[in-house]
């Protein structure tokens, strides 16, 4: 994990000085505030840190001024201009969901230092410090600590401190105090300069070093450490940072912004952009949108259960939830269901263990509320109601009829970049709701079996009441901006990804054993090799030990470079395998290694007793471009182009009975970038049914012969995903020259792609998103950013999200066609893994289901190309490919 520390008032006045001349129409001077945003948001994107805290310096004075009354005395009084928009800029720090720190007695420079040194024991790997003092040099000397320097937007570690100071950081507060710092009047040894102080410290390392040498240094420089030694050794004590300050505590993960504050401070400010944009990202009200107080009705009485089944049975929409024993919905038992009608929520408790004042429902009786909400004419409400649904149908109590509404993927759809789509931070980021926290309710070890009655009543029924009060701000603009793609796509999928996690798919125990005795055997000759490679045995999984290995004891030369030294990630590993071999055993030592762990070991325990199977989960709002995503475990994952990772799949078998078919759409984004593109050659090409790759090969290489034609593969799918051409000469082993020219070949080939790009980046930049053919959108808020990296980043996800996101939406669409047709041939869909669908059929429907499914998923949309699928069957899921 990464924890970012500010400095709030280097901040500030850095922001100050280099912003003249704002204010609002009040006449209240905001170019620090405006400013301070500015660089904040800029260190955040840069850094990305998962803690962040910012500093500043608190009024009065410390323990220093106590010790040498002079310190800091010569500084003038800040600019009144200055003065008036502190306030703002914590307020505003605050409100965006950050943890300001600002303590009595001590400077923020002590805060910074204090938390440095309590990093890693709260979790936090790296360090990363935004300021411009020098001073803050010093903690560099700790393990995982960065400067982040604003003013050229780097990071600075230990050797580029020292390539910018002249002395490393251990030494920078004995160089401090031989020049002295003018900005806090300490002192320093007067006469001695910079270059001065970096000669001494080079020769003899430190202050006291220096003092203890200094007779025999001679001139006008020892004459002045002789006469100032008093001062040099005051001003060293000045500089050491007091790093035992009192804090509260060490969370300092970003909380939820406050959006109607942020709202109103913007408004007040004359921000009228970021309010905009802040309206128009998450469509807040400048006040909360629900009462806090829920009103709660339990349901456990025959007039309180009759007055809901009345309502249940002629309300147009209800919000459902449900209430188990555990997150994993294949696994839970049914605790209590919570309905929200209007401005009325309620509870029927059904499993609680404590029943003192009240009762849990008979099952009879709860089916009568599940038969009064199974209608056509009802829409259902939920917050990730795929769960729901799910434990409902296991406990019998199926709702196959409402029309669906998740808050979550509306959420989703409606800003796919947001933080979280959670329940909690929904209702404070649109309602100003702070939810009930579930660890407040069910204590650790417990489950929500234990929870008495009416405090799980207040609970669940707030869960209801809060995603009824969301679908009551997300409907409006779902049915404006998006009402095909989530009545059609969406919402239909989530019955669809129901039956595929409830049924699962086997694996074959027997064999999972046999891949675990013969994968930890391979990873020990692999580990062997490495060591007899090496010439010594040392921690494989240690990135600084094998860094030290392959880059300074056997000279290879590094690859690239990251903020805590030479990389040894697999891209590195990869570009030195052909040239040194203890790279590529190295490689396969990885991957065999996470092989074992992910899969072949975690499989066994992921077996559902009950059912015998596994149960992955489906994920409609991860990924960013539209994608389906997979976890617990993940299995779109695994290899196939490894042997091993073959034998990973190998394990997944089908029912006795049944074989696999598996149907993979073939170039699927080549195809949607020809449709998109319109590009003449491309269309050409696949009208006639000729090989893209080895056409492109021909156009650029004047040969498809098969080297030829896989580098041309690399440049037709590099291109959609925005490569540079230093990216694609080190993926083909060519000069950045060689790959410029390639990119230049490709372009002239197609013409029409160029133009789809240079359309796309300039949509995006005046619009602020990019959208698939079915109007899914991506918003990018940095397309227009200054900094050239965060930019093209932002440039290649306008170009690729809509190819990407276009063939998520198309394969979703064929699979809410094919689930509705399944029953004829008694299949059952199991696993989507991208372009690719995998089903359990009985073995005398494989040849008719197998011509069904290639009809389905190549008529699942119209482009001015054909959609071509692969079909085949086997055994095993290995079997297939």
């Amino acid at each position: 994990m990464k924890l970012l520390l500010v400095d709030g008032n280097s901040f500030i006045y850095k922001a100050f000085y280099a912003i003249r001349g704002l204010s609002n129409r009040a006449g209240l001077p905001t170019n620090a505030i405006y400013g301070f945003r500015n660089i904040l948001e800029k260190c955040h994107n840069a850094i990305e840190p998962d803690g962040i805290v910012v500093v500043f310096d608190a009024p009065g004075p410390t323990f220093r001024h106590e010790s040498y009354p002079q310190y800091k005395a010569q500084r003038q009084k800040a600019p009144e201009d200055l003065i008036s928009q502190i306030p703002w800029i914590h307020r505003l720090v605050e409100a965006q969901g950050l943890k300001r720190l600002c303590i009595e007695g001590f400077e923020a420079d002590d805060v910074i230092g204090t938390i440095t040194c309590q990093a890693q024991d709260a979790g936090y790997r790296e360090v990363y410090i935004a300021t411009s003092d020098k001073d803050l040099g010093q903690l560099l000397t700790k393990p995982g600590v960065f400067l982040y320097d604003t003013s050229k937007e780097r990071i600075l570690d230990a050797a580029a401190f020292h390539d910018k100071m002249g002395v490393t950081p251990a030494q920078v507060i004995d160089y401090l105090a031989l020049v002295g710092d003018a900005s806090d009047n300490i002192p320093g040894v007067k006469g001695i300069g910079p270059k001065s102080a970096q000669k001494l410290l080079e020769q003899y390392g430190t202050l006291d070093n220096i003092y203890a040498h200094v007779d025999e240094i001679s001139g006008a420089v020892g004459k002045r450490l002789q006469e100032f030694r008093d001062d040099a050794f005051l001003s060293r004590r000045l500089l050491e940072l007091h790093t035992s300050v009192p804090l509260d505590d060490s969370d300092f993960r970003p909380g939820v912004p406050n959006v109607p504050e942020l709202y109103e401070i913007y408004s007040e400010l004359g921000f009228q952009g970021l309010r905009d944009k802040l309206n128009y990202q998450v469509d807040a009200p400048p006040a909360a949108a629900v009462a806090t107080d829920i009103d709660v009705r339990i349901a456990d009485t025959a007039e309180a259960f009759a007055e809901l089944l009345h309502e249940a049975a002629t309300a147009a929409v209800i919000a459902i939830d449900t209430e188990t024993t555990s997150e994993h919905a294949v696994e839970a038992d049914l605790v209590g269901i919570s309905i929200a009608i209007g401005e009325q929520a309620w509870y029927v408790p059904i499993d609680h263990a404590h029943t003192d004042t009240h009762r849990n429902m008979p099952t009879a009786d709860v089916q009568k509320l599940i038969t009064a909400l199974d209608r056509s004419d009802l829409l259902l409400v939920g917050q990730n109601i795929k769960y729901d649904l799910i434990v409902l149908q296991r406990h019998d109590m199926a709702l196959p009829q409402p029309r669906l509404f998740d808050t979550m993927i509306a959420s989703y759809l409606l800003d796919a970049n947001r933080r979280s789509h959670g329940l909690d931070q929904l209702a404070v980021e649109f309602l100003s709701h702070e939810m009930i926290a579930f660890k407040d309710v069910v204590p650790k070890g417990s489950t929500f079996r234990d929870v008495d009655i009416p405090t799980a009543a207040r609970y669940a029924g707030e869960d209801a009441a809060i995603t009824l009060a969301l679908y009551n701000l997300f409907a409006p603009r779902i049915e404006q901006e998006y009402h095909e793609l989530f009545h059609a796509i969406e919402m239909p999928l989530v019955r669809v990804l129901c039956h595929m996690e409830m049924l699962g798919i086997a694996v074959d125990r027997e064999m999972l054993g046999n891949l675990h005795e013969s994968f930890t055997r391979r990873l020990h000759e692999l580990e062997e090799k490495i060591y007899e490679l090496a010439g010594e045995a040392f921690n494989i999984n240690s990135p600084k030990q094998l860094a030290t290995l392959l880059f300074e004891k056997m000279g290879i030369p590094p690859v690239k470079k990251t903020k805590t030294g030479y990389s040894t990630d697999v891209s590195v590993l990869e570009a030195l395998a052909p040239q040194y071999e203890i790279a590529n055993v190295l490689t396969q030592y990885r991957m065999v290694s996470k092989l074992l762990s992910t899969y072949v070991n975690a499989l066994s325990e992921l077996i559902n007793p009950w059912t015998g199977r596994i149960h992955t989960s489906f994920n409609q709002t991860v990924a960013n471009t539209g994608r389906l995503s997979s976890s617990d475990p993940n299995l779109q994952n695994i290899p196939i182009r490894t042997e091993e990772g073959r034998e990973v799949r190998k394990a997944f078998v089908p029912a006795p009975g049944f074989c696999f078919v598996a149907a993979d759409y073939s170039q699927i984004e080549l195809r949607i970038a020809a449709h998109l593109s319109g590009d003449e050659s491309m269309l050409k090409s696949f009208a006639e049914e000729k090989d893209i790759h080895a056409q492109t090969a021909d156009a650029i290489f004047g040969s498809s012969e098969p080297n030829y034609r896989r580098m041309a593969k690399a440049v037709n799918f590099g291109i959609l995903y925005g490569i540079s051409a230093f990216k694609l000469s080190r993926d083909l082993g060519m000069t950045p020259k060689e790959g410029q020219a390639l990119i230049d070949s490709y372009f002239l080939r197609y013409p029409g792609v160029k133009a789809y790009i240079d359309h796309q980046i300039a949509f995006a930049r005046e619009h602020g998103y990019a959208q698939t053919l079915y109007g899914r959108r991506r918003y990018l808020p940095d397309i227009n950013s200054r900094n050239r990296n965060i930019r093209e980043a932002a440039e290649r996800n306008a170009v690729n999200m809509p190819i990407q996101g276009t063939s998520a939406d198309i394969i979703k669409i064929a699979m809410n066609r094919i689930h509705q047709q399944l029953a004829p041939y008694q299949a059952r869909m199991l696993l989507q893994i991208h372009d690719e669908l995998l089903f359990e059929v009985p073995f005398e429907q494989a040849e008719p289901f197998s011509a069904f499914l290639q009809e389905q998923m190549e008529s699942a949309a119209q482009l001015k190309v054909r959609l071509t699928v692969t079909v085949s069957s086997g055994n095993n899921w290995n079997d297939v490919h």
